[in-house]
């Protein structure tokens, strides 16, 4: 193995499938009829990890990733530079002992994450109009392992990967490695790999361009028809009769389509509503059905008859190409939600040294230590956790409250610490969540000197983060735990005599 890579069949972050090497792919299978450049042709993101950037489109072959630096370049560009294109070191986790700044010096390489071209416009489509925050989706890449070639989101990628474990065996705390799943494992002994709708390209739906055309119609005179045909008999007793059409459509238009139809089987009114034109452009619209149809989006103002678009594109969905889109469009809306959470809660305290952060001050904290399955920068980063940056606070010598942030991920997460003083002034560490933050303590509470009654702290963890926090108090008593602390390591960290001056914390994403 090349000593820059992590993994020689390095996969899509995004949708999981490797990024084939485009000739090899071919030749290992010659009955395959479906299109495969797509899973040849990716794009990377990193370089510096404060400023990392996104590469042009690339194509793997023979193991190298060659891609143009520029973000808007192509690798098949008749008069690319030579010059501008580099080799992408896919999921580089090992970096040493010294500091990160003199290996991005290097113009000819740098690490990154790797993602098919086709995923990437999907994830890109979901943001349009604005642009996608390389930098947030940088640190998030680097919050989670590498296992088998791919980034362990904790999830199978719809399917396309597998845990080396159960989960029901699995004790609390406890992750299973992800694992690859080769060509051949996708197959069942009746399919070939043409009738695997994994391998067919999501960016292009066979059949969809001809269907745009046809919605191009005006509809006009149909919607003029529909608002004169509304209209409910006398005797219905039904509460909806007391709105106007007008309102009636705008609920039509908030619901799922399934719950529409429950509607319309349950009211006597809705049941009479003629579906309108802005109910079918409403189903392409951010969470609904065929949100992923970027098309729809592109052409909007030329589509004038959205029920034959609705219904066309809904006879589309048994086509492999239109599956393989919707499953990559439900692993996108879940970094979404990753990427939303992230970017509305900064990171606060002051800054403390760290190999990703070599040039701010070390604080000259000298602090008892503790942490899960912590990886450095000179290890392998397939499991446990990492830590991008080190924040520290002083602690007051008295405050009147503390609470306590988790994150909202498949395990709760302790990921910030607010103390509040009598004045009411805040101090606050790591990803501060008020809206849904819990409190550990109130009343008086002395960290130093006459009548400290704090004396440290108790810590329940797995190998990836801290999961409960109780107060050490006087006469060896305990504060209640927050959090999750069941069936998990737990530590103390006491004072000794000595009172609590500081935090000093590592952390990912939050």
């Amino acid at each position: 193995m090349d000593e820059n890579f992590s993994d020689e069949n390095p996969c899509c972050i995004l949708c999981g499938l490797q990024l084939y090497v485009r000739d090899w792919f071919d030749l290992d299978n010659p009955g395959l009829t479906c299109p495969t450049l797509w899973m040849s042709e990716f794009r990377a993101e990193g370089d510096d990890w404060m400023n990392p950037k996104l590469s042009g489109v690339g194509l793997r072959a023979t193991r190298r990733n060659l891609a143009p630096i520029d973000p808007n370049s192509r690798y098949d560009d008749p008069n690319i530079n030579q010059e501008t294109v580099i080799q992408i070191t896919l999921f580089k986790t090992i970096f040493g002992n010294d500091s990160v700044a003199p290996y991005f010096t290097t113009a000819k390489s740098f690490p990154g994450f790797g993602f098919h071209e086709a995923c990437w416009t999907l994830l890109k489509s979901m943001y349009q109009p604005t642009d996608i925050d390389i930098r947030l989706l940088n640190n998030i890449y680097r919050s989670f392992p590498i296992q088998g070639g791919l980034i362990n989101w904790g999830h199978d990628y719809g399917g396309r990967m597998h845990y080396s474990r159960d989960f029901n065996s699995l004790i609390p705390g406890e992750v299973p490695m992800l694992n690859r799943l080769y060509i051949h494992e996708l197959l069942s002994e009746e399919e070939d790999l043409n009738q695997v709708f994994y391998f067919y390209s999501p960016s292009e739906i066979p059949g969809l361009t001809q269907i745009l055309h046809e919605s191009f119609a005006s509809t006009s005179s149909i919607c003029r028809e529909q608002r004169e045909a509304f209209e409910i008999p006398l005797h219905i007793q039904d509460p909806f009769t007391r709105l106007p059409v007008e309102i009636l459509e705008m609920i039509l238009m908030e619901l799922p389509s399934k719950d529409v139809l429950h509607l319309k089987l349950a009211s006597c009114v809705f049941s009479n509503i003629l579906l309108p034109q802005s109910f079918f452009a409403s189903r392409f619209n951010l969470g609904f059905e065929f949100r992923q149809i970027l098309e729809a989006q592109k052409y909007h103002d030329k589509i004038h008859n959205w029920k034959i678009l609705y219904v066309k594109v809904k006879e589309l969905s048994k086509t492999h190409n239109f599956r393989n889109r919707m499953q990559i469009w439900w692993l996108i809306l879940q970094l979404q939600d990753l990427l939303t959470e992230s970017c509305q809660t900064p990171l606060e305290g002051p800054l403390s040294q760290s190999f990703f952060e070599p040039d701010v001050p070390d604080g000259g904290l000298i602090c008892s230590f503790v942490s899960g399955d912590l990886r450095g920068p000179e290890q392998l980063f397939d499991d446990g956790c990492r830590a991008l940056w080190t924040r520290h606070t002083n602690l007051p010598r008295e405050i009147s409250s503390l609470f306590v942030s988790f994150t909202d991920m498949d395990n709760s997460y302790i990921c910030g610490l607010r103390f509040e003083q009598d004045n009411g002034d805040d101090i606050c560490l790591g990803y501060i969540r008020r809206q849904s933050e819990l409190p550990l303590a109130t009343g008086h509470l002395t960290f130093a000197g006459d009548g400290q009654n704090v004396h440290g702290i108790k810590l329940a963890l797995d190998k990836k983060a801290f999961r409960a926090i109780s107060l050490l108090m006087d006469k060896e008593r305990n504060s209640n735990w927050l959090g999750t602390p069941d069936g998990v390591p737990k530590i103390r960290l006491a004072s000794l005599g000595s009172p609590l001056t500081a935090l000093k914390a590592g952390f990912d994403v939050g």
